[in-house]
């Protein structure tokens, strides 16, 4: 099994990248993970495996 964490700066993105790494076998790992800076800035995340 491979694990690999996609991460971007918006959820569309996110959704863009996880989408494209669906279509090559990968499944998400549990739900999307957001981390959100001092200053407003935040990051999206989503565990991926096959």
């Amino acid at each position: 099994m491979e694990y690999d964490v996609e991460c971007a700066n918006s959820l569309a993105e996110l959704i863009e990248i996880v989408s494209q790494r669906l279509c090559n076998g990968w499944k998400p790992q549990g739900g999307i993970c957001s981390i959100v800076a001092e200053n407003g800035y935040t990051v999206f995340y989503q565990a991926i495996v096959r």
